[in-house]
């Protein structure tokens, strides 16, 4: 299931703790199956405290943040995901000041991940998705 919703609201009801993140994240990233980027294997073990999938051959960990904007985060996943939310659906410019103080993150951090949100969206722009399949 795709969260749709424009509402700040509908997001945080909806992203209650970092753990429907990763729930959210594990569902998108392996909609069409898991295989192991290490040996190509297709049966897997799922990690129920971080919804990673483990190869049942060569025990290789995959997480659902791994290669996203949220990799080796340094604040919760909950809050990268309403400031990702926040700078998809605004029209205003977010500054990292805000963010700062919204969060309760430092400066450095929100103006680093803020700057990767918009390096994808610029991307994503660039080579738009004609259709998920």
């Amino acid at each position: 299931m795709k969260f749709t919703s424009e509402s700040l609201i509908a997001c945080a009801d909806y992203f209650k703790t970092d753990q429907d993140c990763l729930a959210y994240l594990a569902e998108l990233k392996w909609a069409n199956g898991y295989t192991c980027p290490k040996c190509g294997c297709q049966k897997y073990t799922i990690r129920p405290h971080n919804f990673a999938r483990e190869c049942n051959v060569c025990h290789h960990r995959s997480s659902p943040t791994a290669n996203t904007l949220f990799h080796k985060l340094r604040f919760g996943l909950r809050k990268a995901f309403m400031i990702v939310f926040e700078m998809s659906v605004t029209t205003e410019s977010l500054s990292d000041t805000l963010d700062t103080r919204r969060y309760q993150i430092s400066r450095t951090t929100a103006w680093s991940f803020m700057h990767k949100v918009r390096t994808a969206m610029a991307s994503s722009e660039q080579f738009p998705i004609d259709s998920i399949a």
